[in-house]
């Protein structure tokens, strides 16, 4: 009977801890007063392709440190950056990278048959969204920071050029006994 009541109590402990954790929370302290900072992002209004790799990042725009910026995975065209891994209020360029694996060898899409081993990963977006960034965002203190975002392009990436100049770069790092230089 006692061990009922005790596997009972111990049970009624832990749904309650749950509870509390969903209520109010329960992740790192945050020392640095970075601030949560969530969204979406889509391509063309449509979700992005599961096979690509998608990327955010906040980069301070009036000459702060990285350090107080930072980034994540979208994933399910969904992005969380929380607690230590938040952004601290202020200014930011928003950088966003939506990536493909192509394989060198063909110049095909890689697939789970081809591996990783040999190949790149070429941008399907601009550089205007990423690299030479045209887009901001205001962090601010204490609020909802929500970033939704549409990448509305009709970008076609030149995926033999990208492939190229990997080829090349790898034939410029070889020393003439062919072993990568160091």
């Amino acid at each position: 009977m006692q061990k009922k009541l005790f596997s009972k109590i111990l049970i009624f402990q832990w749904i309650a801890a749950m509870i509390l954790c969903s209520g109010i929370g329960c992740r790192q302290p945050n020392p640095e007063g970075r601030e949560d900072v969530s969204g979406t992002v889509t391509l063309n209004g449509k979700a992005i392709d599961p096979k690509w790799y998608a990327t955010i990042s906040f980069v301070p725009g009036d000459g702060r440190d990285v350090t107080e910026g930072g980034g994540g995975q979208i994933t399910g065209g969904k992005y969380l950056l929380t607690g230590i891994g938040g952004i601290k209020p202020g200014h930011y360029k928003v950088r966003i990278f939506i990536n493909q694996l192509y394989d060198i060898r063909t110049g095909e899409p890689s697939t789970p048959e081809t591996g990783d081993f040999d190949s790149v990963r070429v941008n399907m977006i601009p550089a205007d969204f990423n690299d030479d960034t045209i887009l901001e965002f205001e962090v601010i203190q204490g609020k909802r920071n929500t970033f939704h975002y549409n990448v509305v392009t009709d970008y076609i990436p030149d995926v033999d050029a990208v492939i190229r100049s990997v080829i090349n770069r790898q034939r410029n790092t070889r020393s003439p006994a062919g072993l990568l230089e160091i």
